[in-house]
């Protein structure tokens, strides 16, 4: 990855801590309005991921959204389990 790639997804250390403590808010109540703020925080990531693939004849925004489904699925799925990955 380049270093520009890398900065367009780094997050501060306050950020990122905060949004550690949202999945555990998350993970506990299964608060979608939690849910939802954690899929938008995580969009940026999903574009990144998204233009990595951008080479393979498939628009950018099929594969965005595709991207932002996968963010949903996972954020969506987290609280059934009782358990997330993160």
């Amino acid at each position: 990855m380049s270093g520009r790639g890398a900065a367009e997804v780094a997050i501060s250390n306050e950020d990122r801590e905060r949004l550690r403590n949202r999945f555990a808010d998350y993970r506990r109540t299964g608060d979608t309005a939690i849910r939802d703020e954690l899929v938008t925080a995580h969009l940026r990531l999903a574009v990144h991921l998204a233009r990595r693939f951008d080479n393979r004849g498939v628009p950018l925004d099929d594969l965005t959204q595709v991207a932002s489904l996968g963010l949903l699925n996972r954020h969506g799925g987290a609280h059934q389990g009782g358990q997330a990955a993160c």
